[in-house]
């Protein structure tokens, strides 16, 4: 992503669970591998009534500047794009920037006590996106080539104007704090060889919820433990479940066991 003129690059991770793009000021020049210097940009803004941004783990400001996307010129030549500039940054992400992708904006969102950050539609890309009528929908994919390539669309997909099932929304989700996200339904879960676990009628749905923060499926117990006994067969059902009040349910396997035997799971999602 560019940001100001002329303009400072920045390879950026994707956040479902947040609203706002940030970047680092030059504060942060020791802790982060880019900053973006603000003296440099003819047109950058920082205004009179900008906000304070302040999380657990973020503190900064609101700031407006020009914006592109790869290669692209600036998105719009007549409207500036919000983001937070941030003075300070406990966590362990060192990235050069994080860009926010979340589909809900609650309002005030609180990190612990007395803590909170506005998840405003004026932070969001896509909203910023479909109002410069860049894009009309307010919606985003991500295909997978391989581990090594991705193509992210924004605004409707090929795929979504050929009618193929996308992600929406689904309101029946209680949303808490934690999960400002794009929902899609799921069919079930297969091993790789095409053997399923189990799967769901038409009618009966589950809801899956994109976390990037994590790197594994979290599901409920009943089908969770379905999923550890088919792996337990596979590995000659030489396991033990357990079920733990902290830990949820689990596969205890002893050090001898050949783990290269467990299948891939697959998880169906609308189809």
């Amino acid at each position: 992503i560019g940001l100001g003129t002329p303009t400072q690059y920045f390879r950026t991770m994707l956040d479902i669970s947040s609203n706002h793009l940030w970047v680092g000021n030059t504060t942060l020049t020791k802790s982060l591998p880019r900053v973006f210097y603000t003296e440099q940009s003819s047109s950058f803004e920082h205004h009179e009534s900008s906000k304070h941004i302040f999380t657990v783990n973020q503190e900064g400001e609101e700031v407006s500047d020009y914006i592109s996307l790869g290669d692209n010129p600036v998105v719009s030549s007549d409207k500036k794009f919000n983001f937070v500039l941030l003075n300070k940054l406990n966590t362990y992400s060192r990235n050069e920037a994080v860009l926010g992708l979340a589909r809900e904006y609650p309002g005030k969102i609180k990190f612990g006590k007395g803590t909170a950050i506005e998840g405003n539609p004026r932070f969001s890309l896509l909203q910023y996106l479909y109002t410069t009528q860049a894009i009309s929908q307010r919606q985003f994919s991500l295909k997978f080539f391989n581990n090594d390539k991705a193509v992210l669309t924004l605004g409707q997909s090929k795929d979504s104007l050929n009618g193929l099932p996308r992600c929406t929304p689904n309101q029946r989700v209680k949303i808490s704090y934690m999960f400002h996200k794009w929902n899609c339904a799921y069919n079930g879960v297969y091993f790789d060889n095409g053997t399923s676990i189990f799967e769901f009628n038409a009618d009966e749905l589950q809801t899956a919820i994109f976390e990037t923060a994590i790197d594994y499926v979290q599901l409920p117990r009943k089908q969770g433990k379905a999923v550890l006994t088919k792996i337990n067969e596979a590995l000659n059902s030489e396991c033990r479940i357990f079920t733990d009040s902290n830990k949820g349910t689990g596969l205890e396997c002893s050090s001898d066991v050949d783990v290269d035997k467990a299948p891939s799971l697959i998880v169906k999602l609308n189809g």
